[in-house]
């Protein structure tokens, strides 16, 4: 098996990336009395978020006022986020203008999005990511602009990897990749008590990214060959890989079937787990979580 960690951990996974889609609605023509424009804005809000539509509504102050609607991770799902923006839009959308979707599933909602070649000329497209932007026409019509790309993770307690036989040695050679048959060898060698690896193994978009990442793994221009052919040896390793963490190895306890991130994350804290699978944020989430310490690597 090819160096899964080397290279997929830590660098852009697409499937996961996110979009900011306009709706019909759109806020250049929903001005209040006053002639202040608001926008309400639907999606996870982090820290970011809120530091930029801070930053400008103070620009635009007294013409166009950027209203964040939270979604937060705690409390739905993407698949629920998902569900939730589509029945606002079959019933007109109103309380909606900006929302921001898993670029998946752009076709899904590019029924109820404006058109935005108006407001993005070319020069201004050719600053942003061609890979983020490909997801982002329907017949040839921009439907949506890249928001953000989201970044897999391998996450881990540095202080309980350190304090395993080996574990100094195993974590200087995770910098430069490792197999998975070298990364369960060195969990049975550990016999650590508590959770090895934890992955959100729940039935949502979370588990496609665990089975995407060892199949490219396996072989990374399988999408470019074969299509979404998935009855093929490579795409049957790699489901089997996500069972067997969990049946055969042990190293992922069962619970971890029923979580998304959120919970994972959770039982992660909870249970001393040494090794997570996550997104961009999961180093700061899993610190705070950790009484604002610094064992999250």
């Amino acid at each position: 098996m090819r160096s899964i960690l080397r290279q997929h951990w830590g660098v852009i996974f697409l499937s996961c990336a996110a979009l900011a889609a306009i709706a019909v609605q759109a806020f250049f023509t929903t001005p209040k009395k006053d002639g202040l424009v608001e926008v309400f804005f639907a999606d996870r809000m982090t820290d970011a978020h809120r530091i930029l539509i801070d930053r400008y509504n103070r620009l635009h102050e007294g013409k166009i006022r950027v209203v964040p609607i939270d979604f937060p991770n705690e409390e739905f799902t993407t698949n629920e986020r998902k569900e939730v923006f589509a029945r606002l839009l079959r019933g007109q959308g109103e309380g909606m203008d900006v929302f921001a979707v898993d670029r998946i599933w752009v076709q899904r909602f590019e029924r109820w999005c404006q058109h935005l070649e108006p407001y993005f000329p070319p020069e201004e497209l050719a600053r942003l990511t061609p890979t983020g932007l490909r997801s982002c026409y329907k017949e040839g019509n921009l439907v949506a602009v890249p928001f953000f790309n989201v970044m897999e993770a391998l996450a881990y307690r540095h202080d309980l990897l350190q304090s395993l036989p080996g574990g100094a040695e195993f974590e200087r050679r995770l910098q430069e990749g490792v197999t998975w048959e070298e990364f369960l060898a060195f969990g049975a060698r550990s016999r650590y008590p508590g959770p090895y690896y934890i992955y959100p193994a729940a039935e949502y978009e979370g588990l496609v990214c665990s089975f995407t990442s060892i199949l490219l793994g396996l072989e990374p221009a399988y999408f470019e060959t074969y299509g979404f052919d998935f009855d093929r040896t490579e795409a049957q390793r790699a489901l089997q890989l996500l069972v067997d963490l969990v049946n055969r190895y042990h190293v992922t306890p069962r619970e971890a079937t029923t979580m998304t991130e959120v919970t994972s994350y959770e039982l992660y804290t909870r249970r001393n787990g040494i090794f997570a699978f996550g997104w961009t944020n999961i180093r700061k989430d899993l610190n705070d979580t950790l009484a604002g310490t610094d064992r999250i690597r």
